[in-house]
């Protein structure tokens, strides 16, 4: 991402229409254009699912949207 942004850019589970059902992304950054920078945030090895990459990549090419993953390790 690589820049800062309003906190009013900022949206939290964002439900996105696809085909193969909603996709809500963890953070969903408004470009200011009209679309988004998404982002699924993981952690301690959880799996970014099948299901979550196909409706990441037909909304990457219906919308232009790209989703980051985002991994972090947290001990308790």
């Amino acid at each position: 991402m690589g820049r800062f942004v309003p906190i009013s850019q900022v949206e939290t589970q964002k439900e996105i229409w696809t085909p193969y059902g909603p996709r809500i992304a963890d953070i969903a950054v408004s470009d200011g254009k009209g679309g988004y920078d998404l982002i699924e945030v993981k952690g301690n090895g959880s799996n970014y699912a099948a299901l979550q990459r196909k409706k990441d990549a037909w909304i990457a090419k219906h919308h232009g949207w790209r989703t980051q993953v985002w991994r972090f390790t947290v001990d308790c």
